[in-house]
Parts: structure tokens; C-alpha cells; sequence
């Protein structure tokens, strides 16, 4: 088995879980196409992100950093030691970024 990211090891099961669901996404396979035509709800792809952040939040505390717009976008920054989680979501799109913390920072809010 590969290595795995000191982040990711202290995500959880629950948040690797979603994230290898991610990751996999990317291949092809039969299942890969099924998904694709597969049609969510707007709404249920705004409430994975929500549910992500939350299975965070619960396990490493409120966010370092939150950004939410009125057009449904939102972000939430977790600090996980040195390491940086971001998860952005909304109506069309659900992202989780591991890095570490400045680079997350950096990218989210401009040099410091």
C-alpha cells in the first residue's frame, strides 16, 4: 500500500472515506460512467460539502478560516497541525484540498 499524508491520517475514517471516494473518481471505469450520468440535486451536492466540513469541524474544532457567498459558494479551512484542509462547495461542485497551512492560506486569501 502506498504512503499516506500525515494530514490525511488524522482526518478520520469518515473524511478518508469521502476523500478516496474522490480521488477514484478520476479513472475510468464502468462505474465512473454510470456516475456520470447519474443527476444530483443541487441541493444534496451543497449538503456534502456542508456534511464534510462538519465531520471536521466536529473532530478538529471551528474553522481557521470561513468564506460563504449569497450565490450558495462556501469554504471552510481546517488547521490540522502544520497541515491545511480546504472544502469548498456549492450548488455544482464539491472540492476537498490538502496542503499545508500557509499554502492554503496563500491561496485562499492572498500573501501574508
Amino acid at each position: 500500500m502506498g504512503r499516506t499524508h500525515p494530514a490525511r491520517r488524522r482526518l478520520g475514517r469518515r473524511a478518508v472515506a469521502i476523500l478516496r471516494h474522490l480521488e477514484h473518481r478520476g479513472g475510468h471505469s464502468p462505474e465512473r460512467e454510470a456516475e456520470e450520468r447519474l443527476c444530483f440535486d443541487k441541493r444534496h451536492v451543497a449538503d456534502y460539502a456542508w456534511r464534510i466540513a462538519q465531520a471536521l469541524e466536529q473532530r478538529y474544532g471551528f474553522p481557521y478560516g470561513i468564506r460563504t457567498t449569497n450565490d450558495g459558494f462556501f469554504m471552510r479551512l481546517f488547521q490540522i497541525g502544520d497541515h491545511g484542509v480546504k472544502v469548498t462547495g456549492g450548488f455544482s461542485s464539491v472540492e476537498v484540498e490538502i496542503d499545508s497551512l500557509k499554502t492554503l492560506l496563500e491561496h485562499s486569501y492572498g500573501r501574508f
